[in-house]
């Protein structure tokens, strides 16, 4: 039982360095045409402010932005490095071997009281208690069998004639039995520690079971809260799509404003971050939920299905 666990401990921990990669990596994608959109419009911003058709505060509002469209690249930049080296740490992999896969949202149908039999079926730190007090409640049966007397049979058969005497038999079959009628209460004391200890494995297997449905509880309702955030985030990306695309065009034929325009790209910008953020927090619970249930290798079926 100590092998299924340490195993399960393993795959988890790759599994979320894995997930940290794969988000950092699409925080990059977000980020770098994020600060391409900056450059851009900070050129048109310079453009317009030679032609006198808006103030130099817009262009140093411009400038600001793009200024921080770059610190905000290069911390993602740092921060995909960072996760890349765990990643490797963790899987054993070589620092050249890339995950190269994408996080999308993909809908997981268990319900939770379904989750929680199969954790107290599956999980391996279960199964190893419930194998320790199975092995105790069979210790206490044996102490328990000293309270009776000992029965055994017995038999013989002389094949040498010629060393038996006249009055000796043949043959002889029997049974006989063995009681301790007094040990110095050992046998008691035996019997009622025996007991303790499985009673208290018992004890230790049910807080374990509790524990582990609690926590079952806590990663399902952190996945669909997740899940509610992406989907509500969905309808929101596509109207501050709109919306920026709407502020570029009217800052371009000079209806709109320089600000519009950069509270619009933050605005898009902030929303699919929060996306990200929320897919990320989807599948980390979701893999807690495939260790607590003893069989995070599945986690990867669903992934890649």
């Amino acid at each position: 039982f100590k092998f299924p666990q340490e195993r399960n401990e393993l795959l988890l921990n790759v599994i979320q360095s894995f997930i940290n990669v794969i988000v950092s990596s699409q925080n990059l994608s977000i980020r770098q045409p994020a600060m391409k959109s900056l450059e851009n419009h900070k050129i048109k911003a310079e453009k317009m402010l030679n032609l006198g058709l808006i103030a130099n505060h817009d262009k140093l509002r411009a400038d600001v932005a793009y200024s921080e469209a770059q610190r905000n690249l290069a911390d993602a930049e740092e921060l995909y490095k960072l996760t890349l080296e765990v990643f490797h740490s963790n899987s054993f992999t070589e620092e050249d071997e890339i995950p190269g896969d994408s996080i999308i949202f993909k809908k997981f149908i268990s319900q939770k009281e379904q989750l929680i039999i199969e954790a107290n079926n599956g999980n391996p730190m279960i199964a190893q208690t419930k194998s320790a007090e199975n092995a105790l409640i069979q210790k206490s049966n044996a102490e328990f069998a000293n309270y009776f007397p000992t029965i055994y049979g017995f038999g013989s058969y002389d094949i040498f004639d010629n060393y038996r005497s006249l009055i000796e038999p043949k043959w002889v079959v029997g049974i006989a039995a063995n009681f301790n009628v007094f040990n110095g209460f050992k046998r008691t004391n035996d019997y009622q520690a025996a007991t303790a200890e499985a009673e208290s494995v018992k004890y230790m297997t049910s807080e374990l079971q509790r524990k582990i449905g609690l926590a079952v509880k806590k990663y399902y309702m952190e996945m669909k809260t997740s899940e509610q955030q992406y989907l509500m985030l969905d309808a929101s990306l596509k109207l501050a799509e709109e919306s920026f695309i709407l502020n570029e065009k009217r800052y371009e034929t000079g209806l709109g404003t320089s600000i519009e325009v950069l509270d619009a790209h933050v605005s898009l910008e902030s929303i699919k971050l929060k996306q990200l953020s929320a897919l990320k927090d989807y599948y980390i619970s979701l893999a807690n939920l495939y260790y607590y249930k003893g069989n995070t290798e599945e986690f990867l079926n669903f992934w890649n299905n």
